[in-house]
């Protein structure tokens, strides 16, 4: 079985403006045939997914998810850690300096 995730600006969303859904998907095969499922799990954080959105997203800069750890809670809940990828010379360290520069 294949897997991942992936993000889907929701620019429209009523709660915020900066949204950054997260799906995963899962390839499932079965004898000769194959399936693709998808799921939405939840939002990147506001206050991560507004960051993104202004310095990467709107600049026209590609952004992608790479999940590290999945746990599951006593409760039947599922925990994904996810990483946010961008491109190279853009990550958080370079990305506070470049902010530091402009105040």
């Amino acid at each position: 079985m294949g897997y991942g995730l992936f993000l889907v600006r929701e620019p429209n969303n009523p709660h915020d403006p900066n949204a950054l859904a997260i799906y995963g998907i899962a390839t499932v095969r079965w004898l000769f045939s194959q399936k693709e499922k998808q799921w939405h799990i939840g939002y990147v954080p506001a206050e991560v997914a507004a960051e993104i959105v202004e310095e990467l997203v709107n600049v026209g800069l590609p952004i992608g998810v790479e999940m590290y750890r999945i746990e599951e809670s006593g409760e039947g809940f599922f925990d994904i850690k996810f990483f946010i990828l961008g491109p190279p010379g853009h990550g958080v360290a370079t990305r506070m300096k470049a902010r530091a520069r402009k105040t």
